[in-house]
């Protein structure tokens, strides 16, 4: 309950500064130096080595987010993806920079951003370009290298001069490894129709890139495109009122649609009836054995009601399925 708790309040925050922002209107914001250029931008998935997997998702998701704080319009992640696709053919072969102008054409992208990690005796390698897309040719490069640890700081460093040789507003902020696992997690969740999801993998997340997420989490509260069950997870999750409550509650009491059964188990867990959450959790394990999120919430609910020995054993299978889970770990 606490979990869900930190994630309602920090959707509530996000939710609160909209309004507050359409309240006040443009006469009290503070005044901002527009870019001297329009930089509509792709940026491609982070070409990394397999020491960097698990964050180099995370990683795309901290340059996007730098970049739209900066002054770049970014290409919504649905877009992107399919003129990623569109490009990559069916065999969804890596990108390059050599790709930028078919990737800008098919995304109607004016700049096109990408990074590339390398690691090699201890020591981590961060190159990052952006490429006009109309012509494909380099715009700015940075680049760095240090330890891995210090991440971050590397692709801070390596930001700057493109931030500036765009003429784009501030400088980059600095983010810690695991923010990049989070970010990571979050973006697989909603690319995979799952925001509730990516609502828990940003549970007391901080900086640009998990206010980026959060905000993304808020439009698709409404978004016709994912389920009504995952709609309504999602609202118990953040705490916002849930207009399909009634048909998961019909689902419930059907006990058919594991989908339903799993929504309404992260309603009571939200409500702090853990015993109920458990039980429901159980009934869509069932109906989904080959599906981690209903062994995720077991486990949950197993901790919630003290129920140690059990806790730990479903933690172990949650991690024997996904080893890099950060909440078993």
């Amino acid at each position: 309950m606490a979990l869900l708790a930190r994630a309602a309040g920090a959707f509530a925050g996000v939710a609160l500064l909209a309004l507050a922002g359409q309240a006040e209107g443009d006469a009290a914001a503070k005044p901002r130096t527009p870019a001297v250029q329009k930089v509509h931008a792709l940026v491609l998935p982070v070409h990394a080595g397999a020491v960097f997997r698990g964050i180099d998702g995370g990683v795309r998701e901290w340059w996007s987010a730098e970049l739209a704080v900066a002054g770049a319009e970014i290409v919504p992640r649905r877009e992107a993806e399919a003129a990623i696709v569109a490009v990559a053919g069916p065999n969804a072969r890596p990108l390059h920079g050599a790709d930028a102008r078919a990737a800008a054409a098919a995304s109607r992208a004016t700049h096109v951003f990408t990074t590339e990690l390398q690691y090699a005796r201890g020591e981590a390698e961060v190159w990052m370009r952006v490429y006009d897309g109309a012509t494909g040719s380099v715009l700015a490069v940075g680049h760095a290298e240090g330890k891995l640890a210090k991440l971050g700081e590397l692709l801070t460093t390596s930001a700057q001069p493109i931030v500036r040789g765009l003429r784009l507003r501030g400088a980059p902020e600095s983010a810690r490894l695991g923010e990049f696992g989070a970010w990571e997690r979050a973006a697989d969740a909603l690319s995979s129709g799952r925001p509730a999801d990516a609502a828990f993998a940003l549970v007391g997340g901080k900086g640009r890139a998990s206010d980026a997420l959060r905000e993304e989490l808020v439009r698709s509260a409404e978004d016709p495109r994912f389920s009504l069950a995952e709609r309504s997870r999602l609202a118990s999750v953040t705490g916002s009122d849930d207009p399909n409550w009634l048909q998961v509650r019909q689902g419930l009491i059907d006990g058919k649609d594991a989908e339903l059964l799993l929504a309404g188990a992260t309603n009571a867990e939200a409500r702090g009836e853990h015993a109920r959450a458990l039980e429901l959790s159980q009934q869509a394990e069932q109906l989904m054995p080959g599906d981690l999120r209903p062994r995720v919430a077991i486990a949950r609910a197993y901790s919630a009601l003290d129920r140690h020995a059990e806790a730990r054993s479903a933690w172990e299978g949650v991690l024997a399925a996904q080893g890099d889970h950060l909440e078993a770990r």
